[in-house]
């Protein structure tokens, strides 16, 4: 793998960037990436966005919507919603009323309900 991503690097298709106790890889084009993401079947793409979820969820991750977006990608519907509340929370705190309504509608279409849905509310 090692091997791989240094090839991917000297062509320029990836770059690197150094984390705290990580090395990040990310590619350079934004048309290539979206290539090389939609010639994953419809599974790989889901386990992908779960395992991308999981890792951000453990990493400390601050964005609630960043992580709805990857559990509601991997069909998480009850870990989408509950990041979608907190998503709802992070926009209203910056005062913006529009995205607040469109995150907590988003959480309705997943099927939020009972007190979950009433707190959001």
């Amino acid at each position: 793998m090692d091997r791989w991503l240094e090839i991917l690097t000297k062509r320029e298709i990836l770059f690197s960037r150094p984390t705290a106790d990580l090395r990040e890889y990310a590619f350079r084009h934004a048309l290539l990436r979206q290539a090389a993401y939609e010639m994953l079947p419809p599974s790989e793409k889901r386990l992908g966005h779960l395992l991308a979820g999981q890792f951000l969820e453990q990493a400390g991750e601050r964005q609630g919507i960043v992580l709805a977006d990857h559990f509601e990608r991997a069909d998480e519907k009850p870990r989408a919603i509950r990041w979608l509340a907190v998503a709802a929370q992070q926009s209203l705190d910056a005062d913006d009323l529009a995205e607040t309504l469109a995150r907590i509608e988003r959480a309705v279409s997943l099927g939020a309900a009972g007190e979950e849905l009433c707190a959001m509310r």
